[in-house]
This record gives structure tokens, sequence and C-alpha cells, in this order.
């Protein structure tokens, strides 16, 4: 059994907002609950419904990789939130009319476009320096996007 936790961050202040259980199908099998089991990503997406539909949800939506998928961008499209993720490289993009996955397109931008970047860890001040080029693509299913990549 795990957790699905939301939280709301804002400098010092964290807090859950959100948490469901998930079980796995097997475990809910072994018990005659098998009408019961969700994905993780089904459960996320459920609770980002909710907490969005709140009066004074946030605007911003910073999750988890794992639950970087195309259900969960599509979902927070429509709900007008914006999100900060990472993408699986392997996902299939048009850039300059061109079709690449995210990580053949990393591969062809030259080295003196990558630029400096310093990363400000929020929680504990910590910095460090990152090479890092933005490309504007297009994600079918997704629309366009805003990538950065990192060296």
């Amino acid at each position: 059994m795990s957790t699905i936790t939301l939280h709301y961050w804002a400098g010092t202040i964290e807090y859950p907002v959100a948490f469901k259980i998930y079980r796995r199908l097997k475990e809910l099998e072994k018990c005659g609950k098998a009408q019961d089991y969700k994905k993780k990503n089904d459960i996320a997406r459920d609770m980002l419904r909710d907490v969005f539909a709140r009066r004074g949800a946030p605007s911003l939506d910073l999750f988890d990789s794992g639950f970087m998928t195309k259900e969960t961008v599509r979902l927070l499209k429509t709900l007008h939130v914006n999100y900060i993720s990472r993408p699986e490289r392997r996902w299939k993009c048009s850039y300059k009319h061109k079709g690449y996955s995210l990580e053949e397109l990393f591969e062809t931008i030259p080295a003196n476009e990558f630029e400096a970047v310093v990363v400000k860890n929020p929680k504990t001040g910590e910095k460090k320096t990152r090479l890092a080029a933005v490309r504007d693509v297009y994600i079918p299913q997704i629309g366009k996007h805003r990538f950065p990549m990192r060296n």
C-alpha cells in the first residue's frame, strides 16, 4: 500500500491538501476487490480535478516525472493550470517541422547553444549551475511546449 499526496508549497509553508491510498491490483484481487483498482496516474488526475476546482486553488502545479503523462497534461490545460515537470525523453515531438524523440532533439543541439543557468533549491537554498538550452516543440495530443534541455 502506498499514498499519493498533493502538497501546497509556498516558501517555508508546506502541507498536504489531498491524499489517496494506492493499492496494487494483485493485492485487491486477493481480497476480492479488483473492481476498486485504479492506476496511480488516474488517482492523481482525480485529485488534481478536485484540488483545482476549489476556490483559491494555485495556478501552478509542479509534479514528479512519473506523473507527466499526456492525459495529465491535457487535464491541466483544460483546467488552465500551469505546470512544471520533466517528460520522458522517448516522447515524440516536432521541431521546425521535423520529427524527433526528445532525446534525439537533445542530441542535435550544438554545444555553443547551452548556457549556464543557476538553479536554486527553494527548500534548502542550495545553488547549482547547470547548462541548458531551450526548444519550443510541438507534441502530438498536447500541443506546443517549451522545454529546457539540460546538459
